[in-house]
Parts: structure tokens; C-alpha cells; sequence
């Protein structure tokens, strides 16, 4: 770094010298500053990159405080250089002088901001000096930086399988193993049997989703259950934090009843009357509701995965609804659609496109619900798509998988599906369901136009006229000749035309 200002003083003085003889003192002042400035120019930004990269990826361990802070005080002077030489005017001597003098002389006959640039370059200087005492060691390939990087670590951040490789490279003695709930415990003994290792903290929630296990004998056998689970069905203790900083009151309330028996608190935060977002108009679009969809038909791939058109066709509408809204309103949303099925999530994902992507100020993401543990969006739309008689809803009534998907959300939650067959199942959606509606917060999707029409234009694409041709259709609801529809009753057959 010393190398390169002081190099910079003496090119600078070769190039003043050098045009002495043949320009004007005007034109060789101008030149000499063009150079002075490019120079500095580019030793800062040379030097911006190489200290940030070395702040950035050193172990703090090995590069003191002290020192960064001289690489930045030795940036700044670089900076204070270039803005000088950009609005200062100096003559071609003054600079000569400026830059050739290693200490401050007699300077009552120089302007102010002559002996503030001659300090300043002796600062830089001086820093640079103590800067030439940092040294790197010799480094031989890829490999002995990532050991040394290892070794000076205060922190390592890996993954449990490849957390193996750390046996040999650092001595640890405190092991955290995040998400431990979905670790399957043979994944969870690898960390653990580093050789120092004294202590281990788990952290997770084992009424959120558990490790994936493909095998159905191996799920029997239980192989998927972690460490996490086994302590707490052993009985060994366990501190709760018991306050979320995520989710609405109002979208906490139920999963707080239901999944962990009212021993969560909401976040003074979350309780604030700035969390409350009327991203649309209408109490259908609160922070919490259940938009019922009794036009749908569920249908079953050759994979045996369920998907809902029409609660494709809705979702898509609401999603274009939001657009138009963040943008009127120069609003900053993240929605987030998750489906239980993957039928579904491609349907969706199909239906959207690539529309929304370009815009900075607007996201959708789509994901089932094992793809959406851990994440979080400002507006949630969960497609429950099962619609049937019996109540069937298949593995939507397992808790854990309810759980996650009903906790996503900052500030909206609104559950699309089919109420009816939710009310009919015997599992946890019946209970949402029912408490939607004790909260005055289910509501119909014939209550929107824009939904409606798009429940409509979904069944003709369906080719399913049949169910626009009844009594309580949408197609006839809130029409203004609506005395006829006493008449259907006697209709026998019904013939379509297109």
C-alpha cells in the first residue's frame, strides 16, 4: 500500500517535469491534475475491493479491529485526495511540493487547503506504514486457504453431513444444530460425535414438519423421527420461546390454540396498529379469512396428486387484484401460495407465468408445503384444493404439515378451499373452518365480482356448463330477473350449446 502512494507522488512528479518544457503552465497544471486524479482514482477503488474482500471473508480472529479500521481511515484519505484534487486548483508547484515533501516546513505562505492536503498526505502515509506490518501467510492452492479460513473461524456454518469434515481441521466444543426437528437422528449424530465436542444445543419444533423418508417400511419403522423428538417423548427438558415476532394476532390466534396450547405471546411489534395492512378493499381481505370455493372439482393426476382449477383460476384473480394494488400504491408485497399437493403448485405456477417476475416491488412464490418450512411472506394464499362429499382431504389433516402452512404469513393469511368438505372432515380444518366463521371471517367467493367472474370463466375453460346451468348458479345469482328461477324446477333435460 506504501509502494503504491508513493509511487503515485513520484510518476505524479515525473509527468509534471516532463511537460514543463514544452506547455504552458496552465495546460501542464491541467494535465498533472488529470493524472493525480486518475491515479487516485484507481488506487481506491483497487484498494476498496481488496479490503472489503478482506473484511469480508477473514476471520475476524486474525485481522484485529484496529487494523480494519486503519484500512478504512486509509480509503477515506484516498477518497479525501481525488474530492480535493476535483474541487481544489492548485498550481503545477503546489502540487510538486505537496507530494515530494515527506514532512510539514514553514507553511505561513501556503493556503489553507495546501497544508490540509500536505497533512493529509502524511496521515495516508503513516497509515499506509502501519499497515506494511499486516502480513498474510504464503498461501499454496485452495485447499490451504479454506483449512486456515477453518481454523481461525470463531464460527462455522455447515451443513450436519458435511460438518464431518471439521474432525480434523478446529476443535470445537459447542455444537448448534438448527432445525433438529427435521434431522433424522443418524443425520443428527454426525455433528455429534466431533471429538471435543462438550455441548450441544438443538433447536427446532417437533410439531412442525419431521425429516422427509421416502420408504414406507422405513417410515413405519419410525426412521424418520429426529433426536429432537425422541428427548421430548423422553421427557427431557426443553425451553420454549414463547413469542413469535412473525404473524398478525389475528393469524396467530388459531394455530396458538390448536398446535401449542395458548403458551405463545404475540410480539408487542406485531400487536401495533402499523402491522395491520389493507393491501385490498373489503373484510374479505383482512389479515385472517377463509374464502369459500364450492365450484371446484378436485382432480387426480397419474402421479395420484390432486389439483382445483378453479382455485387456480381464483388464486390467479387475486394475485392480479394485489399487482394492480402494490403498484397504485407504490406498495413493497411478498405473497406466498402454498399448496398441499404438487399437482396443484404446477397448476398455479402454469396459471401465473413469468408475469410477475420482472417487478421489483411485487413477488410470488409458489411452493408446496415441505418446500415453504422455514420461510416466510407478507401475504399468504393457501389452496386447501380438496372438494368432495365425504369430506376426504387426505394427508391436509396432518397436524405438523397445517401447522407450517398456516404460520407463513407477516401480516395476511387467506385459506381457499372448499368449506363444505373441510366441515365434513374429522381433522384440523374443520376446526379452522368453524373458527373462521366464529370470527366473522369466512366468507364466499361469490361476495367479490372480480372472483366470481373468474369462477365463471374457469367453468366454461372446463367445459363444465353444467354447474353454471343451476339454480344457485353464480351465472344467474344477483341477476336482475331473478323471478324465473322458479322455472327450474320443472327443467328435465338440459341441452348445452356453445
Amino acid at each position: 500500500m506504501e509502494e503504491t502512494e508513493e509511487e503515485t507522488a513520484g510518476l505524479s512528479l515525473a509527468v509534471g517535469q516532463s511537460g514543463e518544457s514544452s506547455n504552458g503552465e496552465e495546460a501542464l497544471n491541467e494535465e498533472f491534475s488529470e493524472f493525480l486524479l486518475k491515479r487516485f482514482y484507481l488506487i481506491e477503488k483497487n484498494m476498496r475491493f481488496s479490503i472489503e474482500s478482506i473484511c469480508s471473508h477473514m476471520p475476524t480472529s486474525f485481522i484485529y479491529v484496529t487494523i480494519v479500521n486503519k484500512m478504512y481511515t486509509a480509503l477515506n484519505l484516498l477518497k479525501f485526495f481525488r474530492i480535493s484534487l476535483v474541487k481544489g486548483s492548485f498550481s503545477n508547484q503546489e502540487l510538486k511540493k505537496v507530494f515530494s515533501d515527506s514532512e510539514i516546513k514553514d507553511c505561513s505562505n501556503k493556503t489553507t487547503s495546501v497544508l490540509l492536503l500536505r497533512k493529509r498526505r502524511v496521515e495516508c502515509l503513516e497509515v499506509l506504514r502501519f499497515l506494511e506490518q499486516f502480513k498474510f501467510p504464503n498461501f499454496h492452492g485452495v485447499r490451504s486457504v479454506n483449512e486456515f479460513c477453518l481454523q481461525k473461524a470463531c464460527l462455522i456454518f455447515c451443513t450436519a453431513s458435511s460438518s464431518a469434515k471439521l474432525s480434523t481441521i478446529k476443535e470445537l466444543k459447542l455444537v448448534i444444530i438448527d432445525e433438529a426437528a427435521q434431522l433424522k437422528e443418524c443425520e443428527s449424530a454426525i455433528p455429534l460425535q466431533l471429538t471435543y465436542v462438550r455441548h450441544a444445543i438443538l433447536i427446532g419444533d417437533e410439531r412442525q414438519l419431521p425429516a422427509m423418508v421416502q420408504s414406507k417400511i422405513s417410515e413405519k419403522a419410525e426412521f424418520g423421527r429426529s433426536l429432537f423428538e425422541r428427548l421430548v417423548s423422553l421427557g427431557q427438558n426443553k425451553h420454549l420461546l414463547n413469542i413469535q415476532y412473525r404473524m398478525h394476532p389475528s393469524i396467530s390466534v388459531f394455530p396458538n390454540v390448536e398446535f401449542y396450547n395458548k403458551q405463545i405471546l404475540d410480539a408487542s411489534t406485531v400487536k401495533e396498529r402499523s402491522y395491520t395492512r389493507n393491501l385490498l378493499q373489503g373484510r374479505m381481505y383482512g389479515s385472517f379469512s377463509f374464502i369459500d370455493v364450492s365450484h371446484g372439482k378436485e382432480e387426480f393426476n397419474d402421479m395420484h396428486s390432486c389439483k382445483n382449477p378453479v382455485e387456480v383460476a381464483v388464486i390467479s384473480a387475486i394475485i392480479e387484484n394485489l399487482y394492480k394494488a402494490s403498484i397504485a400504491n407504490n406498495n413493497k408485497v411478498s405473497v406466498g401460495i402454498i399448496s398441499p399437493y404438487k399437482a396443484q403448485v404446477f397448476g398455479l405456477i402454469d396459471k401465473l407465468g413469468n408475469k410477475y417476475e420482472a417487478h421489483r416491488n411485487f413477488s410470488v412464490s409458489v411452493r408446496s408445503v415441505d418446500g415453504f418450512q422455514g420461510a416466510e411472506e407478507d401475504v399468504i394464499i393457501m389452496s386447501t384444493v380438496r372438494s368432495n362429499g365425504n369430506g376426504s382431504v387426505g394427508f391436509l389433516s396432518n397436524h405438523q404439515r397445517t401447522n407450517v402452512a398456516l404460520t407463513r404469513a407477516r401480516y395476511c393469511l387467506w385459506v381457499v378451499g372448499n368449506g363444505q368438505t373441510l366441515m365434513n372432515s374429522d381433522s384440523v380444518w374443520r376446526k379452522l373452518v368453524q373458527s373462521a366463521k366464529d370470527r366473522e371471517c369466512f366468507f364466499s367467493v361469490d361476495d367479490d365480482k372480480m372472483l366470481s367472474k373468474a369462477v365463471i370463466d374457469a367453468l366454461i375453460e372446463l367445459n363444465q356448463l353444467e354447474d353454471l346451468l343451476k339454480r344457485d348458479s353464480l351465472l344467474f345469482k344477483g341477476a336482475k330477473w331473478q323471478v324465473y328461477n322458479l322455472y327450474f324446477y320443472y327443467i328435465c333435460d338440459i341441452i348445452l350449446y356453445k
